[in-house]
């Protein structure tokens, strides 16, 4: 093609045209810069495709993670609510001394342990310091991703550290007050040990500040990380168009709503206590506030991931759509959908 260029331009100087030697010339110089931009928009083409696909990479592996804190978030909670559930007892001087023996060792732990959590980080730092562009329709995930890592995990540690402070706190006064902490430590019960646990004011007033200071368990810090790890898990998924999960994350969190009970999604109040409800979804998953993830447990029937509470969706005798509010312990409470 080079050569046929030539062999033109070597013609019409041959020829002494100059005019029209230079109206070809001018044409040649034309095609060749759209050619040059040709490349480089295919080049860019191919380079914005590439980056996209390094970054929706970085987005599994942080759903992943994700997914890896809900687990260990779920496990966390579940066991300290019952420890919650001991507390309350001791609270309420429902343990007898003769429950505190060797055999009910973790009832002496009560108010003296904290549970570590540790976030996976190890996909976020690599979004960090990610050196492509990231597309703008990327914007509202990357403000989740950065509440939840930054936002979240910052108000946990905090949390976490001072909860942490004052439990080794509660063992250096045991430590240099009580001759009976050694035996404590060695696993050992003695008559001093159960009556510190079943008289001390001090011991309760602990258990009282664990109930309120734990960054774990009931309404917690954690609670509320395992919260939004699923929600993050489902808004990535929903992005990058993956609806499976792995079998230990899909059993915890249920399946999605179906069609048939999607009229009952919207706003609910409860007339005694002008309490409103807002149900909502999330890539098909039902929650709270949208922040709190329901489970389906039965046709219309809905609970959280820690089972204290439940919704039965349901339509009165009226035909309005209602919602029954479920409590162990306490009684029904019946809220109707507030109309459009």
């Amino acid at each position: 093609m080079i050569s046929l260029f030539r062999k033109i331009r070597q013609k019409l100087l041959s020829q002494n045209r100059v005019s029209r030697y230079l109206v070809y010339a001018l044409g040649e110089i034309f095609l060749v810069v759209i050619g040059i931009l040709i490349a480089l928009q295919v080049n860019n083409w191919n380079e914005a495709k590439n980056n996209e696909k390094r970054f929706t990479k970085i987005l599994q592996e942080i759903s992943k993670d994700a997914q890896r804190d809900f687990n260990r978030a779920f496990y966390i909670n579940r066991a300290e609510l019952e420890v919650d559930s001991l507390i309350n007892r001791a609270l309420k001087g429902q343990i007898s001394r003769e429950e505190y023996t060797a055999d009910n060792l973790h009832l002496f732990y009560m108010g003296l342990q904290y549970s570590p959590f540790e976030m996976q980080k190890t996909a976020f730092k690599k979004l960090e310091n990610y050196p492509g562009i990231i597309p703008e329709k990327y914007d509202s995930i990357l403000t989740e991703i950065n509440q939840y890592h930054i936002e979240l995990s910052g108000r946990y540690y905090t949390t976490y550290e001072n909860f942490r402070e004052q439990v080794n706190q509660r063992h250096e006064y045991l430590a240099r007050s009580y001759e009976w902490y050694a035996h404590f430590r060695q696993r050992e019960v003695t008559e001093d040990m159960v009556d510190f646990y079943l008289e001390n004011y001090l011991y309760k007033n602990w258990l009282t500040r664990h109930l309120s200071d734990n960054p774990v368990g009931d309404h917690s810090e954690l609670e509320f990380i395992q919260n939004q790890s699923v929600k993050l898990t489902l808004q990535i998924n929903k992005i990058l168009g993956e609806k499976e999960f792995p079998e230990d994350f899909k059993n915890r969190i249920g399946e999605p709503m179906p069609e048939s009970e999607k009229e009952f999604l919207g706003d609910y109040l409860l007339e005694k206590e002008r309490i409103e409800y807002s149900i909502s979804l999330v890539n098909g998953y039902l929650f709270l506030y949208d922040f709190t993830p329901l489970k389906r447990v039965g046709e219309g029937k809905y609970e959280d991931l820690l089972k204290r509470f439940s919704f039965t969706f349901f339509k009165n005798e009226e035909g309005k759509l209602s919602l029954t509010y479920s409590v162990k312990n306490e009684p029904d409470e019946i809220a109707l959908k507030i109309e459009d």
